[in-house]
């Protein structure tokens, strides 16, 4: 974000047409096109263990951007408290009040709050160079996959015109998104 808008034209993004499996690849089904690019990066710093309670005001974390159109902005503790600047940091969901740019393409996140949405768990197994990505709206593919797949694998396929092959990512199903 900068001034308040998301910049669209990040480098090399195109749109890809999403295919969702649940059955060991053995049949897909179209799941829509990508959203919006996401703002992305990876951690610099490991952040520290901490509480889901209170803000947490003694621990930061520093991560670098993709790229140079991506940016963060800092945020209000009320806009925090309704649910402004939540992040994906490794497999906790974080959200950070201040970001204050310390480099080309780095910031340094803190006035955190901590194991949001139910990810308490996360919050001690950080490390540095884990993934790091803003969660907007905008830039979320909404894949909702049948409750008879909890447990399983899912497997992604994104295919973009021009792309010589498919990307293929897969996860287990845990649910979590669900609680």
């Amino acid at each position: 974000l900068r001034g308040g808008v998301l910049r669209r034209s990040v480098l090399g993004w195109r749109r890809a047409a999403l295919m969702t499996n649940y059955d060991g690849g053995a049949s897909w089904q179209e799941a829509g096109p990508t959203a919006s690019p996401a703002v992305m990066g990876t951690a610099v710093t490991a952040l520290g263990t901490g509480g889901s309670a209170l803000f947490d005001q003694t621990r930061a974390v520093e991560v670098e951007l993709l790229n140079d159109a991506m940016w963060l902005e800092s945020r209000s503790d009320e806009a925090l408290l309704s649910g402004a600047n939540l992040a994906v940091l490794g497999e906790e969901l974080i959200q950070f009040g201040v970001a204050k740019p310390i480099g080309d393409r780095r910031l340094r996140l803190s006035r955190l709050l901590r194991g949001r949405r139910g990810t308490e768990w996360a919050a001690a197994a950080h490390a540095s160079g884990e993934a790091f990505t803003l969660l907007d709206a905008r830039s979320l593919a909404v894949i909702e996959p049948p409750l008879s797949v909890l447990g399983g694998e899912v497997l992604l396929s994104a295919t973009g015109l021009g792309d010589p092959a498919s990307v293929i990512a897969s996860r287990t199903l845990t649910g979590e998104a669900v609680r």
